[in-house]
């Protein structure tokens, strides 16, 4: 048989400054979610999201092969900043797009897996158009993944618990693929956990993360700490801090809720 289970709907804000300054991004996107029981034990869900994206771009702080002297390094004139590059300035240095996303995951009390796709109209955030490097769109990206939540002397029923939940996931975008795999735990109000992000043919990351969770608030910090050759470079690894809210928790459940690590 086939029962409705519930639907949502969620809000979120992400803003990324990459290169102190050098390239800004804001996207605000909307999800819809509608969940199916499919029997006793099997439960499946369906999403789709839509999201609207600014870029920005200050022209100003980057420095190109013209402007640096093989002896003195980046060529000034006088105030500090480099004297202006041959290359022509884009005429855009802002970009406005939509992106559509979709994603379905099936699951019952240890186990889910799930397929989701991003970036389905391949929104164009370029501003240079002089080679196909510099001229591509955001391809759309395909991730699949799976794991399990194990309780830690009980259960998650009706509340918070301790339990660890293993899991993995494959990335593939244009021709560049990737896998993480690690674990999730938690231990009441607190949480925390570690992965392993490996491109193919090529090591990338360690990623760590911690947090706590307070009735409907969490709170989490995560440092994706370099491994490849780009530590050599001194890239300083990534910090993140996320903040979720929900507002909606079903209570008095009979079954062992798996998906509470995403909660």
């Amino acid at each position: 048989y086939i029962d409705e289970l519930n639907s949502g709907v969620g809000l979120f804000v992400l803003t990324d400054d990459a290169g102190n300054g050098i390239l800004k991004t804001v996207k605000v996107s909307g999800t819809f979610a509608y969940s199916l029981q499919l029997s006793r034990d099997w439960f499946v869900k369906f999403g789709v999201e839509g999201g609207y994206t600014q870029t920005q771009l200050d022209w100003g702080k980057l420095i190109f092969l013209d402007q640096i002297d093989p002896i003195l390094g980046p060529i000034t004139g006088g105030g500090g900043a480099p004297i202006p590059t041959q290359e022509q300035t884009p005429d855009e240095l802002s970009r406005s797009n939509l992106d559509l996303g979709t994603g379905m995951l099936i699951y019952n009390q240890r186990f889910y897996a799930g397929i989701s796709i991003k970036h389905i109209n391949q929104p164009d955030n370029t501003f240079l158009g002089v080679n196909e490097n510099l001229n591509t769109p955001s391809l759309t990206r395909l991730t699949v993944h799976t794991g399990g939540e194990f309780p830690l002397g009980g259960n998650n029923i009706g509340g918070s618990s301790s339990f660890i939940s293993p899991n993995v996931m494959y990335a593939s975008q244009g021709n560049v693929q990737q896998v993480n795999a690690g674990m999730y735990a938690s231990f009441g109000m607190l949480f925390g956990g570690a992965w392993f992000r490996h491109a193919f043919g090529n090591a990338d990351a360690v990623i760590g993360l911690v947090g706590v969770r307070i009735d409907e608030f969490k709170i989490g910090y995560s440092f994706d700490a370099t491994v490849s050759g780009l530590q050599l470079a001194n890239s300083g690894g990534t910090h993140e801090l996320s903040m979720s809210i929900n507002f909606r928790q079903r209570k008095g459940t009979d079954y062992n809720d798996c998906l509470q690590m995403f909660r």
